[in-house]
């Protein structure tokens, strides 16, 4: 068995945090209700993309999340699409920020 010294084992047990520009972007507005966050989180799992960062914000009636994901191709039209489809959901837009951007 190969001796691995304990450094090198650190660095590939680390995770590798992905650029911002690489992240797909999702804001939506939601009623309030848990069920929404939960059906949204969802849909982004069939999707096949990882929330990275995920902030939610209940105000009143509604609540806004913004998430970031990782591991979705394209510009996420059909995953807006999707959200603005799925019950309980007022508002969604998916985006990239342009090359360069942090």
């Amino acid at each position: 068995m190969l001796d691995i010294p304990a450094s090198v084992r650190a660095a590939r047990a680390r995770p590798v945090k992905p650029r911002s520009a690489d992240l797909l972007h999702v804001d939506a507005v939601t009623s309030a209700e848990p069920g929404a966050f939960m059906r949204v989180l969802d849909l982004v799992r069939v999707h096949g993309g990882t929330p990275v960062v995920i902030d939610f914000r209940r105000r009143g009636i509604s609540a806004r999340l913004a998430l970031r994901i990782d591991g979705l191709a394209g510009d996420g039209a059909r995953l807006a699409d999707r959200l603005r489809a799925t019950v309980g959901v007022r508002a969604a837009r998916a985006w990239r920020p342009p090359d360069g951007a942090e």
